[in-house]
């Protein structure tokens, strides 16, 4: 129902709806369950469209935290969150990829670096 607001144009609405289950599902199947963490990845594309750039950030960064710890580096969801990361960097100029060359660790190395690249970031790899 969120994503059918969000895709109205109806931002508001559809924050207080994914809110609700958000909170339903961490009490529900608790903070790092698979289906939690892609409610609040969610919640941080609903943000970054609403232009809350710093908050979508923090919500995104405890998303793929969430991830690399339930589902592992290199699993698909955790890097279309690392994806969603570059993008807000890339709309916010807020550093993304320096910083998660520095954090996200095991990556694909040439995936990483080209989605740096196409994001108009310099990329510096770290082997760690």
């Amino acid at each position: 129902m969120s994503e059918l607001m969000q895709e109205m144009d109806q931002l508001e609405e559809a924050k207080t709806l994914l809110e609700e289950a958000l909170q339903g599902r961490r009490k529900t199947l608790g903070g790092r369950h698979r289906h939690t963490l892609k409610s609040i990845c969610t919640m941080g594309e609903l943000l970054h469209a609403m232009g809350q750039l710093k908050m979508a950030r923090l919500v995104l960064e405890e998303a793929l935290r969430g991830q690399k710890e339930t589902l592992g580096d290199n699993h698909q969801h955790t890097r279309n969150t690392i994806d969603k990361l570059l993008k807000l960097g890339s709309s916010s100029k807020l550093g993304i990829c320096q910083t998660f060359t520095q954090r996200v660790v095991r990556l694909d190395g040439c995936v990483w670096l080209a989605a740096c690249i196409a994001a108009g970031h310099a990329a510096r790899m770290v082997s760690v």
